[in-house]
């Protein structure tokens, strides 16, 4: 009885053998699977190669320089003048009290007056803009200590002034509120987008008539541009710090204040590809 089992067994174990299938193809038998393992493969293997060559180029260009295009690179400067049509100046009141809320109530009155009368000089509300408020304690040294002997508060008025014939009388005005922080006067352009394209203009201009004389001399012909770059100075003048009135006193003349001109200057650098 157990010889037969064991027969059983061996038989049942040969037909399983028969039965499994092997990932490896019979290529007489099922041809269209032999084809695909076969495909497979091929793809597999090509794409290896491609990378080992890939890899082996890289290693080619280690410690080389980046292969670049030849170019030439040349620079243009331009100028442009325009007529100055705003004035922009800092007034600022500084009052001092032995306390902080006496100083801030002096301060406050002054610099609301001062505002007053620039507005009845013709000056919108708009075109000014408190850019400084601020409270120190101020100290006297005595035999040797730091006392405490008030408090300075001061407010920083910027004004812009669209008629420039009014500038001096602005000054006059602010000394007769109390002002007695003035300074920073720059008279210059509102806009200055049109002039510093025009000098743009002509920097270009300038740059591209000096790399076609440059390739003409090198026997070479100019091809794209391959960087540009630009920076100009603005020149507002004059430029006027500190100064006018401190404050009460007799009325005064306004002062002369000349416009001058404006000028500004862009400077380009073009790089160009020569062939």
């Amino acid at each position: 009885m157990f010889e037969e089992i064991k027969v059983l067994n061996i038989i049942n174990y040969n037909n399983m053998l028969d039965s499994s299938r092997s990932i490896w193809p019979n290529f007489n038998e099922e041809k269209p699977y032999a084809v695909l393992v076969m495909g497979l493969l091929f793809i597999a293997f090509f794409a290896l190669v491609v990378k080992v060559v890939n890899d082996s180029s890289a290693y080619k260009y280690i410690g080389r320089a980046p292969l670049t295009p030849n170019t030439i690179t040349v620079f243009g400067e331009g100028k442009a003048d325009g007529v100055p049509d705003i004035a922009i100046i800092d007034l600022g009141i500084l009052t001092t009290s032995k306390k902080v809320s006496e100083a801030q109530d002096e301060n406050d009155k002054k610099m609301n007056d001062l505002i007053e009368r620039l507005r009845k000089l013709g000056l919108k509300s708009e075109d000014m803009k408190t850019v400084q408020y601020y409270i120190n304690p101020r100290y006297d040294y005595v035999s040797g200590r730091s006392v405490l002997a008030g408090y300075d508060v001061q407010q920083a008025l910027r004004v812009k002034i669209h008629e420039l014939d009014k500038i001096g009388l602005a000054l006059v005005v602010a000394g007769e509120a109390g002002a007695n922080q003035i300074g920073g006067l720059s008279i210059t352009i509102d806009d200055t987008e049109p002039l510093r394209a025009r000098a743009r203009a002509k920097a270009l201009s300038s740059a591209r008539s000096k790399a076609e004389t440059m390739a003409g001399s090198l026997g070479a012909r100019l091809g794209r541009i391959v960087s540009f770059s630009e920076t100009s100075l603005d020149d507002p003048l004059p430029y006027a710090r500190e100064g006018y009135g401190i404050g009460g006193g007799a009325p005064v003349a306004a002062p002369n204040i000349q416009s001058g001109s404006f000028e500004l200057i862009s400077s380009v650098a073009l790089s160009y590809e020569i062939y």
